[in-house]
């Protein structure tokens, strides 16, 4: 059996990890734990690159930090090796002086599972991470990442490298390994990440980043064996037996002359990641401020569940191939194993040339993969900052890619608490190497500090695998929204910062809310203009409310803010006619034909009348003597009627009609003592006859007593004049016409402001048609306009209703404009 001072077995069994104490690099399950926080920062964006964007950072630093990683399925350290003396640092550890070590303090898993060992690290230099607003986010890293792998190590050969190759019952005996493999690479990756929030709306948020990285390889080394056949005489010596072993690594290594040569030209890899959160209670985290809604508190984390999905670390590096590094055959008796003693990478290559057959394949490059890796993280917040964390990582082996490094499949659970300055993580995880771990991470503002393993610590178990990382940073986190006042507008920009105000005056109060400053506003608790100083001006005539005489109705200045629609010079509210220009002297009443009866009120507006007959040109009916002798004159009353007191009974009567249209006139109704009667006019002499019976005034005797008409005012009279000639109806039919229906209303509040009041509607048509259709007709009308007035809170017993047909003409029925005016509905107002 050697010793270590006559034979560094180590450094010819593994010459393959002679780079591997150079630098720190690792994979993305680095930082277990605290790759998941919320307040990773750059560092998350190793294992999902959306993590960038909405993140609780505004800037995150990455001064320096380091992982290191080493597992393996096989040979476990027993604690006992860790047994010392003497201080901490400064102790003596006997486990290590022992010249049979891996008999005592080496412990072997028995299993037939192909053997495998793993060693990453990672050293992390400057990195930054920028929030560029609430949807784009970038990172620029800078790392330095090696990775070492070992696999397809038969139980045999791993059992004869635990023994330093002293395992007599394995010597002089030849063995087979299938598919032995031995690959290292170490790269600095400079990688640009963006991050975009695709969807935050209510409950649903999801965002996605992206990774571009470019890769500058430093040093690659791979050797595959797929049928080894080999036999050990000695613990020195070896016999190969027609092995074909791919082979070749980088100029990394320094030559002879302590030179490094160039290895590698830059080459181009990238991550990609998306994520989901769901937030059930979003409403908790929006709030206004300085004129911008629907924000939400970045200092907050919003999910109850978070779910993410990462294909991280796609591409490959190129590298130069050292010029005595090629693939070859063994096929070899008895070589002594101590001719590589102390021997350099350059002398191992001579050594192959010298004993082995070389296959030169003329390649100058070779291209090793990147450890490419699918992972999901599902993340579900338990209450307040207490989260726990399930991340599948599945690392792709490439079995078939004789030219590969690889990382290592593992799932982890970790339970962690996560403050916005503090943190603690334990990453209970299990590997493809069927390594359960249990981990504890500490975050303390900007220092990071934790392992993946403290099994060595809590157990007595072997030790098969061991982690430790570190990172120092400087976080600049968002900050909850500032706002001493609570006016929604942000104390940096708030210019009254201790005084309640509005963002559309830097946090300045404006109380009545009419977009004028407290401080610029002459009616401070009235809602007002710009224009007016704040001051309210209901009625919008430029006028300020305070100065207007009229402030609910738009006006003129020089009324001090009164209306004259009209233009007249009388203002609206002493005007008996404000929408039509009249005189100071008649009220702001028109009177176009001046007779001195407002066109109101006029009957005849446009010919001149006295006011005894509405403002119309009188029309007389004197009874004459049969010389021609006037005896009794009366005038035309508004019903188109004359009204005689007294006549003679049993007598024949003449009449003589004078007046403005007298001359067409050739039929007229005299109502004596209240009997209508009917006169034809003579066609030589042109005077009206009919002979008065005693019947009539015996009919007198039987008749009610008349109607009392009520007195109206002149707005009344306007209200009673406009609903009779606005009521119009379908043609032959009882239906109202829309355009009817406003001055009906008018009515119908005249007659619920006077409940007193009793409306007589009387219905008239002309003489065209049967008789029998026309009395109907003049009743439908009469009893649609009582219906209709009944819809507007009128009581029934409130209205009289009759109707006539062609019976009581106020118009010749032999033109048509003399039909028209006898087809009507007569409206008049009693008490």
């Amino acid at each position: 059996m050697l010793n270590s001072n006559t034979f560094p077995m180590k450094k010819i069994l593994l010459f393959i990890f002679v780079t591997i104490g150079i630098s720190f690099s690792g994979f993305a399950q680095d930082f277990l734990g605290y790759s998941n926080s919320n307040y990773s920062g750059v560092t998350g964006t190793d294992l999902q690159p959306a993590a960038v964007v909405d993140s609780r950072y505004k800037t995150d630093i990455n001064l320096v930090g380091f992982n290191l990683n080493i597992t393996n399925n096989y040979a476990g350290i027993k604690k006992s090796a860790f047994e010392h003396t003497g201080g901490l640092f400064s102790g003596v550890y006997p486990a290590f002086q022992d010249t049979i070590f891996s008999q005592h303090y080496i412990g072997v898993r028995d299993n037939r599972d192909d053997k495998r060992l793993s060693i990453t690290n990672q050293l992390y230099l400057p990195s930054f991470l920028v929030s560029i607003d609430e949807k784009n986010a970038i990172a620029f890293k800078f790392r330095v990442r090696t990775i070492a792998n070992v696999d397809g190590v038969s139980n045999e050969l791993a059992t004869l490298f635990t023994n330093q190759l002293d395992y007599p019952s394995l010597l002089k005996t030849k063995l087979n390994n299938k598919n032995l493999d031995v690959q290292t690479m170490s790269w600095v990756d400079y990688s640009l990440t963006y991050g975009h929030v695709f969807k935050k709306e209510g409950a649903h948020f999801l965002k996605a980043g992206v990774t571009l990285k470019v890769i500058q390889g430093l040093q690659a080394l791979y050797m595959h064996i797929n049928e080894l056949n080999y036999e050990f005489t000695t613990d020195t010596t070896l016999s190969l037996f027609n092995t074909n072993v791919n082979y070749g690594h980088s100029n990394y290594f320094p030559n002879k002359n302590g030179n490094v040569k160039n290895v590698s030209s830059p080459f181009l890899g990238f991550d990609f990641g998306v994520v989901y959160e769901w937030r059930p209670d979003f409403e908790k985290y929006k709030y206004e401020m300085d004129g911008k809604t629907d924000l939400y508190r970045n200092d907050k984390n919003k999910y109850k569940l978070r779910v993410g999905i990462s294909l991280v670390d796609v591409g490959k590096a190129k590298f130069i191939k050292a010029a005595n590094s090629n693939d070859f055959t063994a096929n070899i008796k008895f070589m002594d194993l101590k001719s590589f003693s102390n021997a350099t990478l350059e002398d191992f290559d001579d050594s192959l040339r010298k004993k082995f057959i070389m296959h030169d394949d003329g390649k100058k490059f070779f291209k090793m993969n990147l450890p490419t890796a699918l992972s999901a993280q599902i993340d579900y917040n338990i209450y307040k900052d207490f989260y726990i964390n399930f991340t599948p990582y599945l690392a792709f082996q490439f079995k078939n890619n004789k030219v590969r490094i690889h990382e290592i499949t593992a799932y982890s659970i970790t339970p962690r608490w996560d403050h916005k300055w503090f943190g603690v993580f334990m990453p209970l995880s299990v590997d493809q190497m069927q390594n359960k771990k249990l981990g504890l991470g500490l975050r303390v503002g900007p220092v990071i500090v934790g392992t993946n393993s403290i099994n060595p610590f809590i157990t007595k178990k072997d030790i098969y695998s061991a982690n430790i990382y570190f990172m120092l940073k400087i976080p600049i986190l968002y900050g909850s929204p500032k706002d001493r006042d609570k006016d929604k507008v942000s104390d940096k920009l708030d210019a009254c910062i201790d005084v309640p105000g509005v963002w559309e005056f830097k946090g300045c109060p404006d109380r009545d809310g009419d977009h004028v400053q407290d401080s610029e506003d002459k009616c401070p608790d009235e809602l007002g203009t710009k224009a007016l100083n704040g001051c309210p001006d209901k009625d919008g005539d430029g006028i300020a409310d305070k100065d207007d005489d009229c402030p609910n109705d738009s006006g003129l200045p020089e009324f001090k803010g009164c209306p004259d629609r009209d233009g007249d010079k009388v203002i609206d509210k002493y005007d008996k006619c404000p929408d039509d220009p009249g005189s100071v002297e008649l009220n702001g009443c028109p009177d176009k034909d001046g007779d001195g009866v407002i066109d109101l009120i006029d009957k005849c507006p446009e010919k001149a009348g006295p006011a005894s007959n509405n403002g119309c040109p009188e029309t007389k009916l004197s009874l004459i003597d049969l010389q021609g002798n006037i005896l009794t004159t009366v005038i035309k009353n508004e019903e188109g009627s004359f009204n005689f007191t007294e006549l003679p009974a049993n007598e024949l009567v003449i009449f003589k009609l004078e007046g403005e249209g007298s001359d067409t006139i050739n039929e007229i109704k005299a109502v004596v003592n209240g009997i209508p009667k009917k006169a034809i006019r003579g066609d030589k002499d042109r005077y009206f006859r009919f002979i008065i019976l005693k019947t009539d005034k015996d009919r007198l005797k039987q008749k009610d007593e008349d109607d009392v008409a009520v007195r109206l005012s002149l707005e009344e009279e306007a209200i009673m004049k406009k609903a009779f000639e606005n009521l119009e109806f379908s043609t032959a039919s009882g239906i109202i016409e829309s355009s009817s229906f406003a001055s009906l209303d008018q009515l119908g509040k005249l007659l619920i402001k006077n409940s007193k009041w009793r409306l007589k509607i009387s219905g008239h048509t002309d003489n065209e048609g049967e008789e029998a259709t026309n009395k109907k007709l003049s009743q439908k009308r009469a009893e649609s306009v009582k219906k209709y007035l009944e819809k507007k809170g009128i009581a029934p017993n409130r209205f009289k209703t009759e109707w006539f047909g062609s019976k009581k003409p106020i118009s010749d029925n032999n033109t048509e404009e003399g039909r028209q005016k006898n087809r009507r509905v007569e409206l008049l107002l009693i008490e």
